[in-house]
């Protein structure tokens, strides 16, 4: 993040999850660069149990 920049709190919002990867990496990415992630919203999720 540059400096002298704050980020505000955000929310990620996936249209759909299926194992939760993207969603892992989002956060992750976005937490290692000084954001701070309130939660997440999906639209939709796929079971993908047999």
């Amino acid at each position: 993040m540059r400096a002298g920049y704050t980020a505000s709190p955000v929310l990620i919002v996936d249209d759909i999850v299926t194992t939760g990867a993207t969603l892992r990496e989002a956060h992750r990415a976005l937490t290692e660069a000084g954001v701070t992630v309130i939660g997440a919203a999906v639209v939709a999720r796929v079971d993908i149990r047999a």
